[in-house]
């Protein structure tokens, strides 16, 4: 719906693509406010599906709740704010670490010490590790070889 209203209202392809993953995700963050506490592995992926939009994806999720809750329950306003300032609180004083963490060793080098072909199978390794990065399981590029091979097992 909101592509064929922004289309209809003459926005750029750029403008669509933006607001079309805003809205997508920002029930997210909410989900995320009902569950377990917030995890980096969660806010790795927040942040990946959401792109470059995870800030006005957080700010929208925010103004959503508050729009529709008359009045505000206080507790799941606190949650609400919470979460959504943990979120951005990786994403500003942890990029590194938790948003875009560097990667520890690249699709070749999975497969020439895995002997396995490229295919889904590599791609899926390396996302894997890169959530175990993320949340400190693995830091070194030996950490991520015995991961993907336990992983394969």
């Amino acid at each position: 719906m909101c592509d064929a209203v922004m289309r209809r209202l003459r926005f750029s392809n750029d403008e669509i693509e933006i607001g079309t993953r805003v809205i997508k995700h920002h029930l997210r963050p909410a989900q995320l406010a009902r569950g377990e506490p917030v995890t980096n592995r969660a806010t790795y992926r927040f942040f990946r599906d959401a792109g470059d939009t995870g800030i006005d994806t957080c700010v929208l999720a925010l103004a959503d709740w508050r729009g529709k809750a008359a009045p505000v329950d206080q507790a799941i306003d606190a949650a609400q704010r919470a979460t959504n300032a943990f979120l951005l609180d990786r994403y500003f004083r942890a990029p590194q670490r938790v948003i875009a963490p560097p990667p520890l060793l690249d699709g070749w080098v999975l497969m020439s010490e895995l002997k396995i072909a490229a295919g889904p199978q590599v791609g899926e390794l390396l996302e894997a590790i890169r959530e175990a990065q993320v949340e400190g399981e693995i830091k070194t590029r030996d950490d991520a070889l015995a991961f993907a091979r336990k992983t394969l097992k």
